[in-house]
């Protein structure tokens, strides 16, 4: 279940952050960025499934439109050259199982990677394998 959207310089938010719960209401004035906040788990589907990233915001879907003409139409205000959008879910226990089975920590040349596993084997000793 998603429970965070954050978008910072991204269309009309300079600074969005949204705490998400099972039932949302969004309610707010034309062009205040209800359709954009609603758009942002198909645009973060979309972005995971893209061989090209510029293509998910000036393509058209389908019946959709492009969601900019040029990349920078995404930015606030038209101002600067870069926007971030994030977002926070809780996954199921079998899914955090099947995704920390599958991160090669011995693999792994980052220190900084390798103690971030090992907090989490601390924390969640059930889910994470060791």
């Amino acid at each position: 279940m998603i429970t965070r959207l954050e978008a910072t310089r991204y269309r009309c938010f300079e600074q969005l952050g949204v705490d998400t719960s099972e039932f949302q209401v969004i309610v707010g004035a034309n062009g205040s960025g209800k359709t954009t906040l609603i758009d942002l788990p198909n645009l973060f589907g979309e972005l995971l499934r893209a061989d090209n990233i510029a293509s998910v915001f000036t393509l058209k879907r389908g019946s959709l439109p492009a969601r900019a003409a040029a990349l920078r139409e995404l930015v606030f205000a038209g101002r600067g050259d870069d926007f971030s959008l994030a977002l926070e879910v809780k996954l199921s226990s079998s899914i955090f199982k099947r995704i920390a089975s599958r991160v090669p920590v011995a693999a792994c040349e980052d220190g900084e990677f390798r103690r971030l596993v090992a907090q989490l084997q601390a924390w969640f000793p059930a889910e994470m394998p060791a």
